[in-house]
Parts: C-alpha cells; sequence; structure tokens
C-alpha cells in the first residue's frame, strides 16, 4: 500500500456531464441575470504613466496603478445581490459585458495573474482588481492585459505535463514558458474519473487532447481566486459544471450566463461523489489565503492506496 498525504488548497469542484454527476453536500446554485451600464471613469489617467508591454502577444494596453474605471451593476434579483457582493465592488469598477459573448477567447486576461474578465474593451477593462488586492501585486511597469486568442497566436506557449514521481495517478500541468504567476493544475486520476485541481490560463489543442485521451474530466477543482483564471473557458471545453468556495464568490470576474456551471460549496468537509459513487477525495474548508480557501484530503483512491501530500 503507497503512503502519502494529499493537501492541496482549492475551492472548488466540477462535474462533467458526459462522466456523470458529483454530489457535494449543502451547495447552492443561482443562474445569473445581469446587465451593466458604464460611468465615466472616477480618476484620470495619470500623466506619467508607464509605456505599454513592449510585448504585443501578451497585451496591447497596460496602465498605471493610479488608473480606476468605474462600472455600475444594474442587480436584477436578490440571488444575484447575494452572489455578487462585496468584495466585488471593492475597487471602483464591475466586470462589464463583453461586446462579442460568442468570442470568448478576445475576452481579456491580466498579465499578472491570469484572470479572464468578461470585457473585451481595453478602454473599460484598466484594472485587475485581483492584482489590487494586498494578496497579489502590480508589476512596476502597470497593469497589462492579453487574450487567449492572442497567448495561442504568438506561438510561444505550450504546456507541459509529468505525473508525479511516487504516483503515476497524479500528474503536474503547467505553462511553458511561464505565463501570469505561474500556477500548476493537478489531475487525478481516479477509477471514477479524472479530477482537475487547480485551473491554468492557458489551454489548446494539445492540452485538450491529451486530457480526453486518458478519459477526459469528471471534475475540475480550483484553489483560491488565484486560480480561477479561465475557468470557465476549461468547463465549456469539458462540458463540466463547477463547484466554488461559497466565501469567496465576490472575487469571480466572470457570469455564468448559462447557469449551469458553478455550484458553490457551503460546508467545510465535502466529499466528492461521481455517480453516486463516493471517490475518495474531499474537500476541506481550512481558510487561509482566502476566507473560503480549501484543501484536498484524497483519502482513499482505487482499491489498495492512500495518497498523502502537499500541495500549494
Amino acid at each position: 500500500m503507497k503512503s502519502m498525504k494529499f493537501i492541496v488548497i482549492a475551492s472548488h469542484f466540477f462535474a462533467c456531464g458526459e462522466t456523470g454527476n458529483i454530489g457535494i453536500g449543502a451547495t447552492k446554485k443561482y443562474q445569473p441575470k445581469l446587465r451593466y451600464d458604464s460611468q465615466p471613469s472616477a480618476q484620470p489617467a495619470s500623466m506619467n504613466s508607464p509605456p505599454p508591454s513592449a510585448d504585443v502577444t501578451m497585451s496591447t494596453h497596460s496602465t498605471p496603478h493610479s488608473t480606476i474605471s468605474s462600472q455600475t451593476l444594474i442587480r436584477e434579483d436578490k440571488e444575484i445581490s447575494e452572489l455578487f457582493e462585496n468584495p466585488l465592488h471593492n475597487f471602483g469598477y464591475d466586470t462589464p459585458v463583453p461586446d462579442n459573448m460568442s468570442d470568448t477567447e478576445h475576452l481579456l486576461i491580466c498579465c499578472a495573474c491570469g484572470t479572464q474578465f468578461d470585457a473585451d474593451n481595453r478602454s473599460i477593462l484598466t484594472r485587475c482588481r485581483i492584482c489590487d488586492d494586498p494578496r497579489q501585486f502590480v508589476p512596476p511597469t502597470g497593469q497589462s492585459f492579453t487574450t487567449l486568442a492572442a497567448l495561442k497566436a504568438c506561438g510561444k506557449f505550450k504546456n507541459r505535463w509529468k505525473p508525479f514521481e511516487n504516483d503515476d495517478r497524479f500528474w503536474s500541468i503547467w505553462t511553458e514558458p511561464k505565463f501570469s504567476i505561474g500556477q500548476r493544475a493537478v489531475l487525478i486520476t481516479t477509477p471514477h474519473g479524472n479530477i482537475l485541481w487547480d485551473c491554468i490560463t492557458y489551454i489548446d489543442d494539445d492540452t485538450v487532447d491529451w486530457i480526453h485521451g486518458l478519459g477526459g474530466l469528471a471534475a475540475i477543482v480550483i484553489s483560491h481566486p488565484h486560480y480561477y483564471t479561465t475557468h470557465l473557458e476549461w468547463a465549456e471545453t469539458f462540458d463540466c459544471p463547477v463547484y466554488l468556495s461559497w466565501e469567496d464568490k465576490g472575487w469571480l470576474n466572470r457570469l455564468d450566463r448559462l447557469g449551469k456551471a458553478r455550484t458553490f460549496i457551503e460546508g467545510t468537509e465535502e466529499e466528492l461523489e461521481i455517480r453516486g459513487e463516493k471517490i475518495g477525495v474531499k474537500a476541506l474548508k481550512l481558510g487561509g489565503h482566502f476566507p473560503g480557501s480549501l484543501t484536498a484530503d484524497s483519502g482513499h483512491i482505487g482499491h489498495d492506496s492512500c495518497w498523502h501530500g502537499g500541495l500549494e
């Protein structure tokens, strides 16, 4: 019997519709109905703004730390008022509706943290509120944005993966060269279906083909909001709903417009199920980096092993 400990800071699970349903207790699910009205910028840009990023594949827009764009959110029902509560409004703007919602590869992505926003207009989205938060950082050159389309077109980035040294049921996935803060994901294979724990920004055909070759995804788990990245892109690609920690819902930057991807975990300990089968993976809400930060305890995966260990 292999003996290791699996601990991962994470915040939600996905269930793949083709593979089966994931059961997680004490959850809430909403279907957003929002519209946005723009307001003039609350603060003019500094005259001493740093120059735009020289790497046009990464960004064609860069802003100084002092620039703030303001949006007004129109809430149309109580559920959404609860869903998008503080700290969504802490930085003076809300996520705008993109000009072309059908072309999500052109939605803006923060180059510093890898978060994708519901905006494709650089004149509207000038700040990344994830980076404005003290738990992240703003680069000295200012904030800049790119898109999935630009990342793919430049031909510079590629995802890599390798099995864990002591257990090939666990695979690390990362992007080279390093993008944003260098997030990594962990693919966990189980007899009931595969789980992706955490989410990276970059997703391409090679990555999708490789994961499908392993059986696709039955679930995706994202850690704290620094791993929200492009999770709705992954959810759509693998036909997966998304499970989030209830306490961190205010840090979402895209709407689940079809109302099928996101479900929120309210409890402090939830065991993952696929098609009614417990698969030996628990989400433990221990807090820490964010109030809703989760860890994963793999418990017993398969018939003859227990994996224990630590990932952050």
